[in-house]
């Protein structure tokens, strides 16, 4: 169905073109800018479906504008059993309390009236070919623009919830201590001492960076199966990464990178990446396998381009979007703040 009859904008056809460029390229375009992301979102692979595009292993579409998690807990104690007369002793079941934790999470909700004067929208006035090409242009300036805010509140401090992006920093949290104990509740109370597991490693005075503070917090990661994949820091404690590994590093050829467009450096198994919106003086160690984005699977939009009665002369785009990032595995985390720069 064509976009054109005669002066008339097909809007539904517009619609599913916008429709179509978000499911294609809005999660990729944010991917490639964002190394947490990038990280978190794993393996891609093209869905058999030309309209869905790239699939990634840890992006989970939903329905919905909630998500209820299961986090792992406390494991159980295993015991032995002595030859004899303990083979036929009564059993009791076990059962640990805390070995799952329930939690609920809003998705966050994105939305925009992105506004289109009419002088623009009568340039490409019953031309197919200068129509697709100036709505490309609008969407990746668009999803440009999502994809720095969605940055922001990646590398920020601020809990899941409908009108925030959880940042990654409240999610790797001990929950406890000064400065941390704002951060108690993620989706249950870390702060109560069942709810050890769900802590995460954090130095908060850590002064000058080593190797050893380094090794430190990725040895507390190992203690509950954290496999320390992403090393995550702004500029200024990059450049204090860079001076101490660079002369450790050795270039791997991993594919599952080739795409990435920002700056890493890797000492070990550990790849750390820069990310230049971070927060000042701080470092995460993550584990990428313990985080899942969600994002709801509703159309980008439903109405292509309108006209306004309110303006004088304009048309807008309303468009929407729901995402989280929940950290499903908090132990397997770490961070040093307090970092000298």
């Amino acid at each position: 169905m064509a976009l054109w009859n005669g002066t008339t904008l097909n809007n539904n056809v517009l619609a599913q073109v916008f429709n179509q460029l978000f499911n294609t390229k809005a999660i990729e375009m944010v991917r490639h800018e964002n190394g947490l992301l990038y990280a978190i979102l794993g393996k891609s692979w093209r869905d058999s479906n030309p309209n869905v595009g790239t699939q990634f292993e840890r992006l989970e579409r939903i329905s919905g504008n909630q998500i209820e998690v299961k986090l792992l807990g406390a494991l159980d104690t295993i015991s032995t059993v002595a030859d004899g007369s303990a083979e036929l002793a009564s059993s009791t079941p076990a059962y640990t309390s805390n070995m799952f934790g329930s939690a609920t999470f809003d998705l966050t909700h994105y939305a925009q009236t992105k506004g289109v004067p009419s002088s623009e929208y009568n340039r490409i006035m019953g031309k197919e070919a200068k129509t697709v090409k100036y709505v490309d242009d609008v969407f990746n300036q668009v999803l440009l623009s999502l994809e720095n805010q969605i940055g922001n509140d990646l590398g920020g401090s601020n809990a899941p919830a409908r009108t925030t992006l959880g940042g990654w920093q409240y999610a790797v949290s001990d929950g406890v201590s000064s400065g941390e104990s704002s951060y108690s509740s993620y989706g249950l109370a870390r702060s109560d001492s069942a709810n050890v597991d769900f802590r995460s490693y954090v130095n908060p005075n850590t002064g000058d960076l080593t190797l050893g503070k380094i090794r430190y917090v990725k040895n507390q990661n190992r203690v509950h199966g954290g496999k320390n994949q992403i090393g995550l820091a702004e500029i200024s404690v990059f450049t204090k990464i860079q001076q101490l590994v660079e002369a450790y590093t050795v270039i791997e050829s991993n594919s599952d990178w080739a795409e990435f467009g920002g700056e890493y450096v890797q000492y070990g198994k550990t790849r750390y990446i820069m990310d230049q919106r971070g927060p000042t003086g701080v470092m995460g160690i993550l584990d990428p396998e313990s985080w899942v984005f969600y994002q709801n699977m509703i159309n980008f939009t439903e109405a292509g381009f309108i006209r306004a009665p309110h303006l004088v002369a304009g048309y807008v785009l309303p468009w929407e979007c729901w995402c989280q990032l929940i950290c499903l595995q908090p132990s397997r985390n770490g961070k040093l703040t307090g970092i000298n720069t």
